[in-house]
């Protein structure tokens, strides 16, 4: 009785863990990272003698297509908002499919950002965007703290966030972008 209850155990903790990872599209991905040749141009450099010459890098690539957020076509997105009572909880929310190309081209314009550091981590992210094709597989990633500090970052990586501040233009544009009732389903 006792070997069965434990084959029990272990197969629910294996089946929830299964479905957690689920949860987080860790099956169904399909990002479009940079190449290691690409990643060496954005990589900062010993010979650099300020921050100027490696932000110029990043604005030789504004607006490439090879370098825009997420590099794909864009079928459906999804926003998840930590619960503000519990911390540990996120409401999830999808936009509708007219408002698709304004948050993708909102991530790809430099406009949108500054070059403030972004020292924060996980436990600061008050959004996620999940971008995803038209198969379903995840394909972009943006996280934010939002409220704290303004800051953002993307996977895969894109210079038209620069190092992921973002300005007051920017911060007001993801305002009215999350708190608009006629964007989400």
């Amino acid at each position: 009785m006792k070997r069965i209850l434990k084959i029990i155990s272990i197969v629910l903790i294996v089946g929830v863990a299964l479905k957690w990872l689920d949860l987080k599209d860790y099956y169904r991905t399909n990002f479009r990272e940079l190449s290691k040749k690409e990643q060496e141009l954005f990589e900062w450099k010993s010979h650099y003698d300020e921050y100027l010459n490696h932000r110029n890098v990043y604005g030789k690539y504004f607006g490439e297509d090879e370098f825009e957020f997420p590099r794909q076509e864009v079928f459906k997105i999804k926003m998840l908002e930590k619960d503000k009572v519990f911390k540990i909880f996120w409401i999830s929310k999808t936009l509708k499919e007219d408002k698709i190309n304004e948050i993708v081209a909102l991530f790809n314009n430099p406009m949108n950002f500054d070059w403030g550091e972004t020292t924060w981590g996980d436990e600061d992210v008050d959004y996620i965007f999940k971008f995803y094709d038209n198969k379903n597989r995840l394909i972009g990633k943006v996280d934010m703290c939002y409220h704290d500090c303004g800051w953002v970052r993307s996977k895969p990586f894109t210079p038209n966030i620069k190092y992921g501040q973002l300005t007051h233009f920017g911060h007001e544009e993801l305002f009215l972008i999350i708190y608009k009732l006629d964007y989400w389903k």
